[in-house]
């Protein structure tokens, strides 16, 4: 059996590459923000945040907003406070550099013509979210024991060594 990476063109058969791109600060705030709200925390590599709760009569101002939309029913209390990039205070008007996974990027792009106005420089790098997560196991040496969903989980490298959950 041949297994197929995820891509976007068809001479791309290395899978999904590692994007660059530069955001402002306001867009990782507003990220942030957004993620929060309905629940949901994302860790970011080189940024630290605290969740903070609003009062509950802050809440159901907030929640009014939405009237009886769905966005009202799963929306939290929650949101990002403290918001730091590599220990400093974000910036807002700051243009940071950013790697994420081709579809999050092109994804975005897709969305709006005005994306390009707040992503700027977006390029693929020579790597791959393969690459990358390779690149990872073998730094940590290990995989952390998780219940596997369905049998053993078994991961190959590019040079045929294999890692298996201890």
């Amino acid at each position: 059996m041949e297994m197929y990476p995820r891509k976007f063109e068809v001479d791309q058969n290395e899978g999904l590459y590692i994007y660059e791109a530069t955001i402002p600060g306001i867009l990782i705030k507003l990220g942030l923000k957004y993620i929060t709200r309905f629940g949901t925390y994302v860790a970011l590599s080189g940024v630290t945040y605290d969740i903070q709760k609003m009062s509950d009569k802050d809440f159901q101002k907030a929640k009014n907003g939405y009237g009886d939309s769905v966005d009202a029913n799963i929306m939290s209390p929650y949101f990002p406070d403290n918001i730091k990039v590599n220990g400093e205070p974000l910036g807002l008007f700051t243009w940071y550099s950013l790697a994420a996974p081709e579809s999050l990027v092109r994804g975005a792009m897709a969305l709006s013509p005005l994306m390009h106005l707040v992503i700027h420089r977006n390029h693929p790098t020579p790597h791959t979210i393969w690459d990358a997560m390779n690149a990872y196991l073998l730094k940590i040496g290990k995989i952390q024991h998780v219940e596997p969903l369905r049998g053993p989980i078994s991961l190959v490298t590019r040079n045929s060594h294999s890692a298996t959950p201890s």
